[in-house]
């Protein structure tokens, strides 16, 4: 999660939380994105369940991605470096960049993560509605961050900075297109609340939508994967978590924010996806 000028509210009060709680920090401090289980069932809502599931929500995504020796990569909306560390641990000989609109998060990555395996890493200042590099990638990801974006100008990006054989992989949670009026309402009750925390997100995207502006920027779906039954853990560990707010009016809004997400999710209108593309074959 990142992208916007001027600060996120929930990076508000996350960087004042893991600054001073130990468990935030370690459900938090690396990656600040929803968690996957392979059996939801096995969840028991400890930090250490949530801290494996968020690592495995990276490697989910990053299999979805050609990965070898040698190559560039490019991790759009880094936040803390998470995706980076992990990628840092599974290649050789690559130059592993991360973006962030936010200096601070940026800060933090540079801290938390060193180059190992003879790669090189970059963590650069930049807005992912206007990534400007020289050379393209072989691959490129953005982690539970795209609903920030431009997606039409984003993708526009994504083409031109992507290799002839590479690969683009995200995360975000994509709306049933037939449900788009259930979700609407739902949204417009939670809209105020999400604004407040989460910021001016996007979440109208079905998946037919996504293939349009792939479609239009030149590129295509090449792989779709629902594993929103895999992360409906997420919400009641969040849910806890957020108990510790210490502003009253805030924590009242994360809740209701985080509790429209957990319902459009559970009633199955929103679901969430890892999805790939490609230049077109």
């Amino acid at each position: 999660m990142s992208e916007t000028e001027g600060g996120i509210p929930y990076f508000d009060e996350l960087f004042k939380l893991i600054g001073s709680d130990e468990e935030w920090c370690r459900a938090f401090g690396k990656n600040v994105h929803w968690g996957y289980w392979e059996d939801p069932a096995k969840a028991d809502g400890s930090i250490e369940s949530f801290v494996e599931a968020a690592d495995a929500l990276t490697r989910k995504t990053v299999s979805e991605a050609p990965l070898r020796d040698g190559i560039r990569i490019l991790d759009v909306g880094c936040g803390f470096g998470g995706t980076i560390q992990m990628l840092n641990e599974m290649v050789k000989d690559s130059h592993l960049i991360g973006v962030n609109i936010e200096e601070r998060q940026l800060a933090r990555a540079r801290e938390r993560v060193q180059a190992k395996n003879g790669n090189t890493i970059e963590f650069i200042h930049m807005d992912a509605n206007e990534l400007h590099f020289d050379e393209p990638f072989d691959v490129i990801f953005a982690v539970e961050c795209i609903f920030h974006f431009n997606r039409p100008r984003f993708f526009r990006h994504i083409k031109r900075l992507l290799k002839p054989e590479g690969r683009f992989v995200i995360t975000d949670f994509v709306v049933k297109r037939w449900k788009m009026p259930i979700f609407r309402t739902l949204n417009a009750i939670s809209r105020n609340a999400t604004l407040a925390t989460y910021g001016d997100i996007d979440l109208s995207y079905s998946l037919t939508r996504y293939r349009k502006v792939a479609e239009e920027a030149e590129l295509r779906c090449s792989h779709d994967l629902d594993i929103s039954r895999n992360t409906l853990p997420t919400y009641a560990f969040v849910l806890r978590q957020i108990k510790k707010v210490a502003d009253a009016k805030r924590s009242t809004r994360f809740r209701k924010a985080t509790e429209g997400l957990d319902k459009a999710t559970r009633w199955g209108i929103l679901g969430y996806h890892v999805i790939a593309f490609s230049h077109p074959e």
